[in-house]
């Protein structure tokens, strides 16, 4: 018994040390390997044991199944110790093979109960926790989530809670960082018990839920799903948020709360292909590897060359083309895809204007094509700007690994090569360096930090009467997309040209700084699908206008512009909007300078870094 006694205490106090030292995905495999061997062991030696006084076939069965019970009993702390015949118990050999079996058996019982009993007093005490908290719900357990949950929950006031399932390692993390981790039926498929778990009811807390799994069906139907829960027990909308991955703001709206519908009070919606491109002309803007002179003037044109046209490419291709227009600068891009004339159908039926617009070349060979090989070698020395976006990240990465070999013997000093892939942007550069960027950093996703500018930037315009954050959830998708596009370029080509916060700007740079902004509002438009209103239109516009201002006494119509038919007047070149100006003048009886307008705005981004 005393032997007993001490293995058993061992076995437990070994267990808890093993529960706290050792990496989680291996606390599973041992428990899993002490079962297995006290079992066989315990077979074999009970076996032996039995097997002695086996007389016939009656007392065989009986041997068998009083084997089969002793061994199950070692689990719980029981032995057959004085059960032993003597030409074993003599044998020091098999005794100590003895209670090894049992010390094992001991030993794998006490972890799974130590496991399940430090889980369950875990989930009880941070759930107690969680009701006086901001809750951050994250639907999806990945790497990506679980490392942007963890700098959710150095935030401070608020308890991170994961809801899927996750490997032991995920698992450890997420109760290591001071999370939960919810797998269960009412957490998976949200129901009335869902608000009454997370005690949602409590007043004066936050609740912000990511539905940023890597399947976006689920996203959505989740999302969607939550919502119903959280209307039909009356919470208030104003306390929730909702990040989305997989879908564009425009789709992301029927899940915005309004005065006619029931949603979250703030919904960030954001399709992977389209953030993915936007995170990398943040992380590495074009104006980078630009150079200007004193007044910000860019110095000679910018190639640009982009491998892989599917879905990430196209994005990619239109963040460039919106992002790289500067003053006495051109941009040529040249893609090269083997199915990108076959599959730009839709795409260039949507953003023709865009294509036909800007040096835009496409062609048909492969990333690893001697005619691609041709083209580096003949533009090694002009290229400013390449990414990779084939949809592969391995085949990628060799890709850009063979690029930067090539340009290193073409012009010694090769530019880095980027790739999109899998919401990541990778750097890659000549000396080795690999350098990733996320979407599920906490930057680019948490309570829209990415987008603080542009919010700064619409709440300038729309005024200081209403909460910067209500104008926000209130923009429609093309006024966020202008903002937006208005603050990535501005904040980097400011920051470049070391002007931000600059309230002392010359007027010859303020005019090369005019024209680069009208060059980028109008890549923008174009790249938004829009088109140039031609003057036929205009002047059919105008009359409209003339003919309501005599009914009514005031004309409404915006003449230059039909959002409707995604046509503006103003998509013309820099020396032909003094003369838009006075014919809308003309019509209008207003004093509008379409000029100082573009100046003016950079003097607002200027203001607001």
């Amino acid at each position: 018994m005393l032997i007993t006694m001490i293995l058993i205490a061992a076995a437990v106090f070994l267990a808890i040390l093993r529960y706290s030292a050792i990496k989680p995905e291996h606390q599973g495999k041992m428990v899993g390997a002490m079962f297995v061997i006290s079992a066989v062991g315990g077979l074999i030696q009970y076996s032996q044991i039995y097997m002695d006084k086996v007389t016939g076939p009656s007392s065989l069965f009986i041997s068998i199944l009083q084997t089969l019970i002793s061994v199950g009993r070692i689990y719980v702390g029981a032995n057959e110790s004085k059960s032993i015949p003597p030409q074993y118990a003599e044998n020091s050999i098999w005794m100590i093979c003895f209670w090894i079996i049992h010390f094992l058996a001991y030993y794998s019982m006490a972890s799974a109960a130590i496991i399940l009993l430090g889980k369950n007093v875990i989930r009880w005490a941070r759930f107690m926790i969680m009701r006086y908290k901001d809750i951050e719900l994250i639907y999806g357990v990945t790497p990506d989530t679980v490392s942007f949950g963890g700098t959710l929950a150095k935030e401070g006031r608020r308890m991170v809670l994961f809801i899927g399932n996750a490997t032991p390692a995920q698992e450890n993390n997420i109760y290591q960082m001071g999370g939960l981790l919810l797998n269960d039926a009412w957490a998976t498929k949200p129901s009335a018990e869902f608000v009454k778990k997370l005690s949602l009811t409590k007043s004066g807390r936050n609740f912000n839920v990511y539905s940023i799994s890597d399947d976006e069906e689920d996203n959505l139907t989740f999302a969607l799903s939550l919502c119903s829960v959280l209307e039909e027990s009356g919470i208030d909308p104003q306390r929730t948020s909702l990040t989305i991955l997989g879908y564009a703001e425009k789709e992301g709206a029927i899940l915005q709360s309004s005065k006619d519908h029931y949603g979250y009070g703030q919904v960030n919606a954001y399709d992977r292909s389209e953030i993915t491109a936007r995170l990398l002309l943040l992380k590495y803007p074009i104006c980078d590897v630009v150079s200007f002179d004193e007044h910000a003037k860019a110095s000679g044109d910018i190639d640009v060359l982009l491998i892989g046209f599917g879905p990430m490419g196209k994005e990619v291709l239109r963040k460039v083309v919106a992002n790289g227009q500067f003053a006495a600068s051109l941009l040529h891009v040249t893609v090269f895809d083997p199915g990108g004339q076959e599959n730009d159908g839709f795409y260039r039926s949507r953003y023709a204007d865009m294509l036909d617009t800007y040096d835009i070349t496409i062609e048909p060979h492969g990333g690893r094509s001697r005619q691609l090989c041709t083209y580096i070698e003949e533009h090694a020395a002009t290229l400013k700007y390449i990414v990779v976006s084939i949809g592969n990240k391995k085949t990628g990465r060799e890709i850009a690994a063979e690029i930067l070999e090539l340009l290193s013997r073409k012009c010694g000093s090769p530019i880095p090569v980027y790739q999109c892939c899998d919401s990541v942007v990778t750097k890659y550069t000549a000396e080795g360096k690999i350098i990733r960027s996320k979407l599920c950093d906490a930057d680019v996703m948490y309570g829209g930090l990415m987008d603080d500018l542009a919010v700064a930037i619409n709440h300038y315009y729309c005024g200081e009467d209403t909460p910067a954050k209500d104008q926000w959830n209130s923009c429609d998708y093309f006024s966020r997309m202008s903002c937006r596009a208005s603050a990535d370029y501005l904040r980097a080509l400011l920051t470049r040209l070391h002007l931000a916060g600059s309230d002392t700007i010359d007027d010859e740079t303020m005019e090369n700084l005019g024209i680069t902004e009208h060059l980028r509002w109008c890549a923008f438009h174009y790249s938004m699908g829009y088109s140039c209103m031609d003057k036929e239109e205009w002047n059919e516009r105008a009359a409209i206008f003339l003919k309501e201002k005599e009914e009514t006494g005031k004309g409404s119509m915006r003449i230059s512009k039909n959002a409707g038919a995604m046509k503006h007047a103003c998509l013309i070149p820099w020396d032909d909007l003094d003369t838009l100006s006075d014919d809308e003048n003309r019509i209008t009886g207003k004093n509008i300078d379409y000029k100082q307008m573009d100046k003016d705005n950079v003097k607002v981004v200027c203001s607001l870094i």
